[in-house]
C-alpha cells in the first residue's frame, strides 16, 4: 500500500537523522512531518477521485446532458416563426378551415373572416383572408409610405413585415401567399430562416420562361418541396425587382398543399 511504504521510508529517514545528524533532531522532525502531509494530502485526493461511484459520475454527465438538450429545445421553441404554424396548419389535414387560423400568434388579420374574391375564376381561390406577419432575418429598410405622388418621402419599417393572404373554397384554405417589400432572390436561404424546424428545402423546378415569347422568366420564378414535421408543403417563389413599378420590389412566396404542377408547365419550368 502506498500510505504503509510512505510511512517505512519516512521511520528509515528518521533513523538515519536520529544517529548521524543529531544535531539536526529538531530540522529532520519538522522535514519528516512535511513529508508526511504532503503524502496524506495526495493519498487523499487520490482516493476521492477513485472512490466516487461509477453510477453517480453516470449521473452527473446525464444532468449535463439533460440541461444542453433543453437549451436546445428551448432555442428551437423561440425559433417557432408565424409562418412556419401558418404552413404547418395548411398541410395537416385535407381541407383546413379558415377558422383554425384565427390566433396564429404574430399574424394580424385585417379580415374578420373570409371575403369574396371577384378577380378570380378559380374554385379554389374563390374566397380570400389577409392581414400581416413579420418574416425572421430582416433589418430596418426605407418603404412607400402608401401616399402618391414624388413628394412623398418613404418611412423607415423593418424589411420583413410583409402581407399574408390565405385564399380557398367556401370550406377550406387551399392556399397561402406571403409578400415582402425588396427583392430577395436567395428563396431557399429566406424559406430556411422561416422555417427553421423544416426537415429539408428542396428545388423541384426552376429556369422558367415567359409564356408570351418564350423569353427569360423576368420574375425568376422557383419551386421548392419543404418536409415539415405535419406533412409535405410546396412552394412558388417570384420576385419583382422593382424596374417597371419604380418602387423598392418585392419578393412572394406562395405555399400550397399539393405540388403545382400546371403552374411548373405553365411557365415551361425544368424539373430537378
Amino acid at each position: 500500500m502506498l500510505k504503509y511504504g510512505i510511512e517505512l521510508n519516512v521511520f528509515y529517514l528518521s533513523e538515519i537523522f536520529v544517529i548521524k545528524i543529531t544535531r539536526n533532531l529538531t530540522g529532520g522532525l519538522m522535514l519528516i512531518g512535511f513529508l508526511l502531509l504532503a503524502a496524506c494530502k495526495q493519498e487523499a485526493a487520490t482516493e476521492k477521485v477513485a472512490v466516487m461511484p461509477l453510477e453517480k459520475q453516470q449521473n452527473l454527465q446525464g444532468s449535463q446532458n439533460k440541461t444542453v438538450s433543453q437549451t436546445r429545445s428551448s432555442e428551437g421553441a423561440e425559433r417557432m416563426t408565424s409562418l412556419y404554424q401558418v404552413v404547418s396548419l395548411l398541410v395537416v389535414k385535407n381541407g383546413t378551415p379558415w377558422a383554425i387560423f384565427d390566433s396564429v400568434p404574430g399574424v394580424q388579420w385585417r379580415d374578420t373572416s373570409p371575403k369574396s374574391n371577384s378577380d378570380s375564376t378559380d374554385p379554389e381561390s374563390a374566397q380570400y383572408r389577409s392581414g400581416t406577419l413579420m418574416l425572421d432575418g430582416f433589418g430596418a429598410v426605407d418603404v412607400p409610405d402608401g401616399g402618391q405622388g414624388a413628394e412623398v418621402a418613404p418611412k423607415q419599417a423593418n424589411e420583413g413585415e410583409s402581407g399574408i393572404t390565405l385564399n380557398g373554397d367556401a370550406q377550406s384554405v387551399r392556399s397561402i401567399a406571403v409578400k415582402k417589400f425588396y427583392a430577395s432572390p436567395e428563396y431557399a436561404e429566406v424559406l430556411k430562416r422561416q422555417l427553421p424546424a423544416a426537415t429539408s428545402v428542396r428545388l423541384i423546378a426552376e429556369k422558367c420562361v415567359r409564356a408570351d415569347d418564350g423569353g427569360p422568366d423576368p420574375l425568376q420564378s422557383k419551386f421548392y418541396a419543404i418536409g415539415l414535421d405535419a406533412g409535405e408543403a410546396f412552394v412558388e417563389a417570384y420576385l419583382d425587382d422593382g424596374t417597371e413599378t419604380r418602387g423598392p420590389g418585392s419578393t412572394t412566396f406562395v405555399f400550397t398543399r399539393t405540388k403545382p404542377q400546371k403552374r411548373i408547365q405553365a411557365l415551361q419550368c425544368k424539373e430537378s
